[in-house]
């Protein structure tokens, strides 16, 4: 009874472990995503508070396609809440 014991918990500690690293890795994905989507200051090339799709063309051309989809209401520019919720990764993952 004892080995059965420690043989399930032993599986139990792996199956808990490779949970952990599977969250440890989809943790780092996302921080890496947020790390490489630039600030929304930085983007706003005429400092008028509003970072256009024109304006994230010239900054950062490889971030404009994978971003169109978070201007929620179409026009063309991206509010701070647009740009904070965007989650380029999902753009990739739509195509």
């Amino acid at each position: 009874m004892t080995v059965s014991f420690a043989r399930g918990l032993t599986i139990a500690l792996i199956a808990v472990a490779g949970l952990r690293a599977g969250t440890d890795a989809q943790a780092a994905v996302a921080k890496t995503t947020e790390a490489a989507k630039p600030s929304y200051d930085s983007l706003d090339s005429n400092q008028d508070g509003v970072v256009t799709l024109p304006e994230v063309v010239v900054k950062a051309p490889d971030l404009a396609a994978r971003i169109r989809h978070c201007d929620l209401d179409h026009n063309s520019a991206l509010s701070r809440a647009e740009y904070a919720a965007c989650k380029p990764a999902a753009a990739e993952k739509a195509k």
